[in-house]
């Protein structure tokens, strides 16, 4: 029976290509976590879970769409750096990583199914290793900035379509203020938020030209949906000021195509991240 299954896979597979499917552009997604005191926030993690899947649905949309194997689409799950953790983060990486093209026809049903049943265990061993206490010193900080400048090129493809998940709250901190890079109004941390208060917080921005410093180098295009806003600070125009910063900061760094989502419960994230992409 074995024998019969591979040999009509491989009739299929002919079938396929013969008869002038036509070849789509590949499919990269790339979600990016942020693994920092964010999950502090009561079911954090279950959201995060909750869009990690709608981002895998999406995958296999794709996937199936070209009956696994014309595919040559990529799913990858990457950890944003955390100076000082002992998370064993590449060796996460390795099993959050599927790509399609780089497996053996007669295999890729099989491999696919294989990965389709393990994340949900790779993914909660995950977030069981990135919790690491009640506390917010509990935990190492995260520089998306620097992700964007040095890293995000890395998983992203010239000939592919794009689309990159982060899941942040959407504070650019770190642990040390001498971390940070300012250029006159420019800062590579959100710091300065706390010195914007009042309804008139945004004519004020405006002023100063008050902003994230762009990033240095020419990004990949991608479909970018940053998700998961959430104020740590009672001011109640927090989420708006993170927002208008995002917003103005994907503009100048040139990333044309991109959506800014708040946190919700884990069944209303999961679809806003699937309607998102």
């Amino acid at each position: 029976m074995t024998n019969f299954l591979r040999i009509l896979f491989v009739v299929i597979t002919i079938f396929i290509s013969s008869n002038g499917y036509c070849a789509t552009t590949p499919t990269n997604i790339v979600v990016v976590l942020d693994l920092s005191d964010r999950l502090l926030s009561p079911g954090q993690a279950e959201k995060d879970l909750a869009a990690i899947g709608a981002m895998f649905s999406s995958f296999e949309e794709s996937v199936r769409k070209q009956f696994f194997v014309k595919s040559k689409d990529v799913f990858s799950v990457i950890l944003i750096p955390q100076r000082g953790s002992k998370l064993n983060a590449e060796s996460y990486e390795r099993r959050l990583r599927l790509d399609m093209n780089a497996i053996p026809v007669a295999e890729k049903n099989r491999r696919f199914m294989d990965f389709k049943c393990q994340l949900p265990a790779t993914l909660k061993s995950l977030y069981q290793q990135a919790q690491k206490g009640t506390q917010p010193s509990d935990y190492f900080g995260v520089d998306i900035w620097k992700f964007f400048n040095e890293s995000i090129n890395n998983h992203l493809a010239q000939t592919a379509r794009n689309k990159v998940l982060l899941l942040t709250d959407g504070y650019f901190d770190f642990e040390n203020d001498w971390h940070t890079v300012h250029s006159k109004t420019r800062y590579t941390s959100s710091r300065f938020l706390s010195s914007l208060s009042g309804i008139h917080w945004k004519k004020t921005a405006e002023a100063k030209d008050l902003g994230i410093y762009p990033i240095q180098n020419k990004l990949i295009a991608m479909e970018l949906v940053v998700a998961g806003f959430n104020a740590k600070s009672t001011d109640q125009f927090e989420l708006d000021k993170l927002k208008y910063f995002w917003q103005k900061w994907l503009n100048e760094c040139g990333v044309r195509q991109f959506k800014l989502l708040s946190n919700v419960n884990a069944s209303k994230f999961g679809s806003s991240i699937k309607n998102a992409i």
